[in-house]
């Protein structure tokens, strides 16, 4: 069953709405992300990279072959979705403010 121009054209303006809405919330989290990052002191964010890349080589040359290893590698360090909730978060406070 072949849908008529109109139809065509009312579907895509639905999709492109759905577009744009999803960008606009994709950029306002986005934004939220790197004002956390920015509020975040910079001795923590080098520490931070410097024991989690410590810890990941450790956990690597432990279990060099091991499935744990291939596990942590296929499905990776679960730890951007913390940052997200809370980005999340603030940008909902930002957005009613």
């Amino acid at each position: 069953m072949a849908l008529s121009r109109k139809q065509r054209i009312t579907e895509l303006q639905a999709v492109e709405a759905r577009l744009v809405a999803r960008c606009q919330s994709l950029q306002v989290i986005g934004k939220a992300r790197v004002d956390y990052l920015r509020e975040t002191h910079p001795g923590w964010l080098v520490v931070g990279g410097f024991a989690s890349g410590f810890i990941a080589e450790r956990l690597l040359a432990a279990g060099a072959g091991s499935s744990l290893v291939s596990t942590l590698l296929v499905r990776g360090f679960r730890l951007w979705p913390l940052l997200s909730r809370r980005a999340a978060v603030m940008a909902k406070e930002s957005a009613t403010t």
